[in-house]
C-alpha cells in the first residue's frame, strides 16, 4: 500500500472510528449483516483494539475477558514506572508513554521497547498528545533532549 493510501485510511479511521454506519445514510439491515458477518469471521470492532498497539503484529484485541490480576489495582501507571510487573490499560499505557517521552532521558526505540510497541506507534501517540494539547488550549509537552549513552560517558570521562 502506498503511504498516501495509508494516510487517508487513518484519517479516515480516526474521523470515523465512533460512528455509526446507519447515521450516514447505510440502510439499518445491511449495517447490521455486515456486524454479523464481522462477528462470525471473528472481527472485533474499533473499540477492541488500543489505537498505540493497533500496528503491532503480535496484539490482540481486548475483548470481555476476565481481567488479569496484574491489570487490577490502582495506579498502574505509577506502579509500572516503579518497576512492579502489571499489565497497563489503555489510559496508563499513555499516561506511561506521555511520562517516559517528556522527563525520562530515552530513545523513542527505548521507549518503544519498554512499552513493547513499534518506534511509530510510540511518535504517532507522542503527536497526538501535543495535538490534543494543543487542541484544548493547554501547555503542549515537549521532548526533553535526548542524549545518547555514549555521548553522556564520553563528557563523563572528560571531566
Amino acid at each position: 500500500m502506498s503511504a498516501a493510501v495509508a494516510k487517508t485510511v487513518s484519517h479516515l479511521y480516526d474521523e470515523l472510528w465512533d460512528q455509526r454506519p446507519e447515521d450516514h445514510g447505510i440502510e439499518p439491515w445491511l449495517a447490521d449483516r455486515c456486524r454479523r458477518q464481522a462477528r462470525a469471521a471473528g472481527f472485533h470492532g474499533p473499540l477492541a483494539w488500543d489505537d498505540d498497539l493497533i500496528d503491532n503484529p503480535s496484539a490482540l484485541p481486548q475483548t470481555d475477558a476476565q481481567v488479569s490480576l496484574l491489570a487490577q489495582g490502582e495506579n498502574l501507571a505509577a506502579r509500572f514506572l516503579l518497576g512492579e510487573s502489571v499489565i497497563l490499560d489503555v489510559a496508563a499505557r499513555r499516561e506511561v508513554l506521555l511520562h517516559l517521552m517528556e522527563w525520562a532521558d530515552l530513545s523513542v526505540e527505548q521507549v518503544a521497547e519498554r512499552l513493547e510497541m513499534t518506534e511509530a506507534a510510540v511518535s504517532r501517540a507522542w503527536e497526538r498528545v501535543k495535538e490534543k494539547a494543543r487542541e484544548d488550549g493547554r501547555a503542549v509537552p515537549w521532548r526533553r533532549a535526548y542524549v545518547p549513552q555514549q555521548r553522556r560517558d564520553a563528557v563523563d570521562a572528560a571531566a
